[in-house]
């Protein structure tokens, strides 16, 4: 799925009992400010957990050795941060359906 097809999706969502919803541009705006948020915290090393969907946090990957596939040759790869995922339970059997 591609953005312009998951604001579509989230348009959707928005339907009240008129079938009114909310503009494409705004769908887009609110899964920008969303998205924009939860990165900004992980980046500064909050964990955001929203009920029901998931875990986001910020893990560290220690420095290690390597090798080069090339050259066959040993390097250090560097440490690093990267983020996470974890989907909570509800998330999980909901897939599993």
């Amino acid at each position: 799925m591609v953005i312009k097809e998951f604001i579509n999706l989230v348009q959707e969502q928005t339907a009240d009992e008129n079938g009114n919803t909310w503009s494409k541009a705004d769908c887009g705006l609110a899964i920008e400010y969303v998205t924009k948020a939860i990165m900004e915290a992980v980046k500064n090393n909050e964990i955001v957990s929203i009920q029901g969907f998931g875990k986001f946090e910020l893990l560290d990957k220690k420095e290690r050795k390597g090798v080069n596939p090339r050259s066959g040759e040993e390097i250090t790869i560097s440490a690093k941060k990267y983020p996470k995922f974890i989907p909570s339970k509800i998330f999980k059997n909901y897939v599993d359906e």
